[in-house]
């Protein structure tokens, strides 16, 4: 498993994702797709698609 020691934005975790070849995309904003995915799975963010257990905080900055 992959773990990054520093606050990541969404689109950083993007770049990361692709840099590693960890994960093939088949999306035309596949950035969305991990920002929304971060969301559904962080910390004080509640939603009818929200989803446990809860893997992200959310810092200052987003």
């Amino acid at each position: 498993m992959y773990q990054c020691q520093i606050p990541l934005s969404p689109q950083e975790v993007y770049r990361q994702i692709v840099e590693q070849n960890l994960y093939e995309f088949h999306a035309q904003k596949p950035d969305h797709i991990v920002k929304g995915t971060i969301r559904r799975h962080c910390q004080d963010l509640n939603f009818p698609s929200a989803r446990e257990p809860k893997y992200f905080g959310m810092t200052v900055n987003d």
